[in-house]
């Protein structure tokens, strides 16, 4: 019965933190409302400039508290997330930018979005009752099945091209050699 009222406890602030996982995320997709709108041509109006400016706070607000009490070691991406609001101004400014920048500020706004998703799913595990460890990838796999460990990453195939075209210039040197001496 005591370890029920333990995992309650548990649960309880995993749910608190959940929920403000939550909150950033939507805010987020809002985020990207805001940003796609800049894309176009249409006038922004003065109340969607106020709305992304709130939307912003909001979630400077919510990512401060998921900082001050996620579990140490978990990680989803907060520094990139401020690092795009940052960069995001206004709608306004943001439609100033070339394409480029445009392009590359909407890619950095879905990978803190893949972060976010991934915060989810690990705070919906701890939540659950499950043990998670927390680790740092060094390099993030889009197969699924390599991140996680269920099939061995390739060797790197450069170093072994170079190696063979080293040992093919050595033999036709060796070869040339040989005939010329002839």
């Amino acid at each position: 019965m005591g370890r029920l009222k333990d995992m309650g406890k548990k649960a309880s602030k995993y749910d608190e933190l959940l929920a403000a996982a939550n909150g950033v995320s939507a805010l987020w997709m809002e985020f990207r409302k805001h940003l796609r709108k800049s894309f176009g041509a249409q006038e922004i109006q003065m109340a969607e400039e106020q709305r992304f400016l709130e939307v912003k706070s909001e979630l400077s607000r919510l990512q401060r508290f998921l900082a001050q009490k996620l579990p140490e070691g978990l990680q989803y991406g907060s520094k990139d997330v401020s690092e795009v609001m940052m960069a995001s101004v206004s709608i306004g400014t943001v439609r100033d930018l070339p394409a480029v920048d445009k392009k590359n500020l909407y890619q950095r706004w879905h990978d803190c979005y893949i972060g976010l998703q991934r915060l989810l799913g690990v705070l919906d595990v701890l939540r659950d009752g499950y043990p998670v460890q927390f680790h740092t990838a060094k390099v993030r796999s889009s197969n699924v099945k390599e991140s996680i460990g269920l099939v061995q990453r390739k060797k790197n195939p450069t170093k072994k091209v170079l190696t063979a075209a080293i040992v093919l210039i050595v033999i036709a040197a060796a070869a040339f050699f040989y005939m010329s001496s002839q």
